[in-house]
Order: structure tokens, then sequence, then C-alpha cells
């Protein structure tokens, strides 16, 4: 099991989550599809020299390794949420923990999930219409699969902190 810590990064449950390689490789020391992830949340941005067990929130996300794009990027497939149990730091600085399973409970309909993902699409849709770059946008837009997949592949163009992003992760 690979685990990823992160900063000022949206992971929520059942997305993609994307990472530049490059990145996934410094935060974890490794990368190969298959592999289980368990991403968790930094409480500060700290290098891993600085990390205790306490330096991360309690709530995470597992998932795996659906691809690795020659382009540069790495894909998690995330699946359910968890909490930590216990957290250990090696002296290689790589983390290893204990995690329970914390379902996500979903009290809307299948019906609403959709209708407002179509809703959401169409808004986004119209925005990106008004620039040179819009038709790239669209396509990219039109993959999101989920709200919570929506919500991960624009949080980095949202102004919100890290303690609000792990504020959506804690939301039933």
């Amino acid at each position: 099991m690979i685990v990823v810590p992160v900063y000022n990064k949206m992971i929520l449950p059942y997305s993609r989550i994307y990472f530049r390689t490059d990145e996934f490789k410094s935060l974890s020391g490794r990368v190969a599809i298959g592999e289980k992830v368990v991403m968790l949340v930094k409480k500060e941005d700290i290098p891993k020299e600085e990390y205790k067990e306490d330096s991360f929130y309690p709530l995470a996300v597992t998932g795996n390794i659906s691809s690795i794009s020659a382009e540069g990027y790495v894909e998690v497939m995330a699946g359910e949420r968890g909490y930590i149990d216990d957290v250990s730091i090696n002296q290689d600085y790589s983390i290893e923990l204990s995690i329970r399973r914390n379902p996500v409970t979903i009290d809307i309909s299948e019906e609403l999930r959709s209708k407002k993902l179509e809703q959401i699409r169409k808004e986004m849709n119209e925005y990106v219409s008004n620039y040179s770059w819009g038709q790239s946008a669209k396509a990219f837009i039109s993959q999101f699969n989920s709200l919570e997949e929506t919500v991960c592949a624009m949080s980095i163009w949202m102004t919100i902190s890290n303690e609000e992003q792990y504020s959506l992760l804690e939301i039933d």
C-alpha cells in the first residue's frame, strides 16, 4: 500500500484524482498501476522530514492507481473514506498506518445527483464557451462522472484553504 500525504489538494471518495508523476513519486516514493493508495491530508504544509504522528487529519481516502499517462500524470481512482487509527513515521520518512472504513452516507437519490451533475456541466460549458480554449475545456468537463469528481477536478481553480477542502471530506 502506498501512502500519499497531500496538502491543499481536494480528495473525495469515488472520484478520479490526478497527480503529476514526479509529484506522486516524491510524495510516496513509488508508483505502479494497480497499487493500493491511501491519500491523507496534512494539517500544515511541512516537508516530510518534519512529519509527526499528529501531522495529519483523521480522515483519508483509499484508492487504486488506475493509470500512468505518457503525458506525466498518475490517475488514482478513489474509493472509500476511512479513519486513520495509527500513524508511524519511518526513518526514511515513509508512512505506515492503519485505517478503518468510514463510508459516506449518500442521502440524495441517484436521479437527483445526475440532474445536479448535468446542471453543473451545462453551467461550466456555458462559461468556457466564451474563451478560445473553451472547446478543450468542454472535452475535459464531459469526462466528469460524479459531483465529487467535478469538485476534485475544478479545485485547482478554487481559492479555498486546505482546511476548507478537508471539511468537504468530512461531510456525509
